[in-house]
């Protein structure tokens, strides 16, 4: 329980420096690898977990996010005795307030990533390629209230290894970390009106990623538990997106917190979230633009 408060008071402090909630990269950390004996059989399409979430952005929000919707999940494709292939998706709405009934689905973010991993003691390491891309979904009600067209489509796929663990116990505290070094292949920053695509932040100039994330949870009871959750990701980001290892590069730090109440039934978790978030780029115009977020909203894990 102490180590618990103290995890409580680290997050409290470090939600009012937040400068990104971490999208679009996997929010949910579902890892069937992680704490239950395996045997040595091999199986297939053995394991299914998902999640999905519904929130509204409250106090700080900008014209361009109102309503928070996620979905996601994690299959287990393989498991054999040495390594598994695993499969892990996410799909992030983004809605503005910008038609007659507030509730304009204005982008989407799609992430899909395949993984191969191995366990050693309670360490579990990943390999894979994740993908990443952004897509304008209505952008009517812009054109017919400003006469502006104006549109960004992104792709940003990376190659990646990850180190998570076992679950960590300190009286009734679960902690759970992950750790992740990405190198970006894919990138594409497409953007309309054509001479905003030289502007920074550009995805085009994205070279690497170091990404940290921990969750603390505090079982109450046998059906309820307390917790917080924080996320880094620190991006190398070059000034010359057309020659990415030439010119000068800089960095550029996402960061998130979260306070969360779960409810835990027989097969599933209600999660009760309040997240804050200061986007450096939020993805959503072609001229790139910070967003302040905090929001309120309930998650649904499945098996968690």
């Amino acid at each position: 329980m102490k180590f618990f408060v103290l995890m409580a008071l680290v997050s409290t402090t470090y939600i009012s420096h937040a400068q990104s909630w971490i999208y679009p990269e996997t929010l949910v950390d579902y890892n069937t690898l992680r704490n239950l004996p395996r045997g040595d059989e091999q199986t297939f399409l053995s394991k299914l977990h998902f999640w999905v979430e519904g929130g509204h952005y409250i106090f700080s929000r900008d014209s361009h996010h109102r309503w928070d919707v996620s979905i996601g999940g994690v299959a287990e494709v393989y498991y054999g005795p040495r390594w598994n292939l695993q499969f892990e998706t996410n799909f992030h709405l983004v809605i503005d307030p910008n038609n007659n009934i507030a509730f304009n689905p204005r982008a989407f973010v799609w992430e899909e990533g395949l993984l191969v991993g191995t366990k050693s003691g309670s360490s579990i390491w990943q390999i894979g390629y994740q993908h990443r891309c952004k897509h304008d979904v209505d952008n009517f009600e812009l054109f017919e209230t400003t006469g502006r067209i104006e549109s960004r489509s992104l792709i940003y796929g990376s190659a990646f290894v990850r180190w998570s663990r076992d679950d960590s116990y300190f009286d009734a505290t679960r902690v759970r970390p992950l750790v992740e070094g990405h190198f970006f292949l894919a990138l594409q920053d497409q953007r309309f009106p054509v001479e905003t695509r030289s502007l920074l932040s550009n995805v085009a100039g994205y070279i690497g990623a170091l990404r940290g994330k921990c969750e603390a949870r505090n079982a109450l009871s046998s059906h309820f538990a307390l917790g917080v959750l924080f996320d880094l990701r620190l991006t190398l980001l070059s000034d010359t997106p057309q020659h990415r290892f030439r010119g000068s590069v800089s960095t550029q730090l996402d960061a998130g917190s979260e306070l969360f109440l779960d409810l835990t039934g027989e097969t599933a978790t209600i999660r009760f979230f309040a997240r804050y978030a200061l986007q450096p780029d939020h993805f959503i115009t072609p001229v790139p633009g910070s967003s302040r977020l905090f929001a309120f909203g309930l998650r649904l894990l499945e098996d968690w």
